[in-house]
């Protein structure tokens, strides 16, 4: 029998997704030829099922998600085969799935599209803060080197100064120290004031020392050598040394000179280096 324009209302927003049946869409499409007023809600209802797949951007919905909406579909399309008499309601219900499934599809394009864009910033920022520690730790480098290079400096001054200082005093003496067949090219000289108990070595053109050795400044008493401390030597064989407050022991005797040995780091004897300097009082 012809449908009627209730029956052909109640099934328009079906039709318009194209979620109704064949023969109540033969039969809807039947009456819309007879009905303008029908047929102007027809086109209402496609311009309105166009507008819902143009609202957010297309994304591809997910196998799963495909598969739910399927066999949701395919099981209410059963329900109105086998309740024909129910035919108004499972054009609302299909057309409803179909609405809330490409709604839930679109939603979930725009929160993955979301979920990207926060992915990338924070990709970003950590990226930032990354290069922003880098270079907060290489300043902080760079200050504790210069630190330690106003250190050092500040340890030069006052040795320069105490070297002045010795050498100044009316009662210095001095004695000069030549290289010796170990070091041929190494020259010297010690300065020392008795009453302040303080003595300077100068050293010029000594040899890098070897790994795991270094020299040792001695003064050469007639029963001992007593140690006056290791020499330290620049690139160029320079060095300076600052003596004071020299234990010599129980009576080594009196004083015949000097010498700069080469001493292993680790030893178990007092001296057990060979001489690249020496010289006598």
């Amino acid at each position: 029998m012809p449908m009627t324009c209730d029956t052909a209302r109640d099934h328009l927003d079906a039709w318009a997704l194209g979620a109704l049946d064949d023969e109540d869409g033969r039969a809807l499409e039947s009456h819309l030829a007879s009905c303008d007023a029908c047929s102007k809600l027809a086109d209402a209802a496609s311009a309105d099922a166009h507008a819902v797949a143009l609202a957010v951007p297309m994304r591809a919905a997910s196998s799963s998600l495909k598969a739910r909406v399927l066999a949701s579909a395919s099981v209410l399309a059963d329900i109105g085969r086998r309740q024909r008499p129910s035919s108004r309601w499972w054009g609302a219900a299909a057309a409803a799935l179909l609405l809330v499934s490409a709604g839930g599809m679109s939603w979930g394009a725009v929160l993955q599209t979301r979920v990207d864009d926060l992915q990338s910033t924070n990709a970003r920022v950590g990226a930032q803060a990354t290069a922003q520690t880098n270079e907060l730790a290489t300043v902080h480098t760079q200050i504790r080197q210069a630190d330690d290079q106003r250190v050092n400096l500040i340890s030069d001054l006052q040795d320069q100064g105490k070297a002045i200082d010795i050498l100044a005093r009316p009662d210095t003496r001095q004695a000069q120290l030549r290289g010796t067949t170990a070091a041929p090219q190494a020259t010297g000289s010690y300065a020392w004031s008795s009453a302040s108990s303080q003595g300077l070595l100068v050293a010029g053109n000594l040899p890098p020392p070897p790994d795991g050795q270094l020299y040792e400044l001695w003064f050469v008493y007639e029963r001992a050598w007593v140690s006056g401390g290791v020499l330290e030597v620049d690139s160029y064989g320079r060095g300076m040394l600052l003596v004071s407050d020299i234990d010599r022991g129980d009576d080594p005797g009196a004083l015949l000179g000097f010498a700069v040995t080469l001493e292993p780091v680790v030893r178990f004897e007092d001296r057990a280096g060979a001489t690249v300097m020496s010289g006598l009082r």
